[in-house]
């Protein structure tokens, strides 16, 4: 999949299977029909044969439907209708104090060190995008978030999930100023 995408346009598509249990036939498992499209930004062939791909999104898709190929690797047609504002650049106004005081209780539960001048600093997207990528949730909540349509919604589900999973620790949130 990789040479294939490396000698076109570079683009990958990521889709979640829907996992239950242990599949044995994982051609047969379900999956979610929501995924991401992402361009390959970096290749690495390890000695042992592995591939290390970096990929950077660019937009979410829906599948359509599956497609039989003939290849090692499972294809679909997508449309990406439902999607079309990611390619457009634009901050919302969002609960900027009330994610930090859940990102700062989250990390501090799940002892996450981080800069937080850069956090502070950055934009909401990225903030938001890259917390939502990087944060341990479970592949389910992760799933839930790249459905989100919009920045916004993306956004409060993830401040709600941290927050949930805070409260369930029993740790204590101290609100924090912006």
């Amino acid at each position: 999949m990789a040479s294939a995408a490396m000698s076109g346009d570079g683009m990958i598509g990521v889709v979640q299977p829907q996992i239950l249990e242990r599949d044995p036939i994982p051609t047969q498992t379900p999956l979610y029909e929501i995924g991401c499209v992402g361009k390959i930004v970096s290749f690495n062939e390890t000695k042992d044969g592995r591939n290390l791909i970096t990929l950077a999104g660019t937009s979410r898709f829906k599948i359509i439907e599956e497609v039989s190929m003939g290849l090692a690797y499972r294809s679909a047609k997508v449309s990406y209708d439902l999607f079309q504002n990611d390619l457009l650049p634009g901050e919302v106004p969002l609960e900027r104090e009330r994610r930090f005081t859940a990102i700062r209780a989250y990390f501090d539960y799940k002892n996450i060190q981080t800069d937080w001048n850069v956090i502070e600093n950055a934009t909401d997207e990225a903030v938001v995008s890259s917390l939502a990528m990087g944060c341990p949730f479970e592949g389910v909540e992760k799933q839930a978030l790249l459905e989100c349509i919009d920045l916004k919604e993306r956004s409060d589900l993830l401040t709600s999930l941290m927050e949930m999973a805070v409260q369930e620790s029993g740790v204590s949130v101290t609100p924090t100023t912006q």
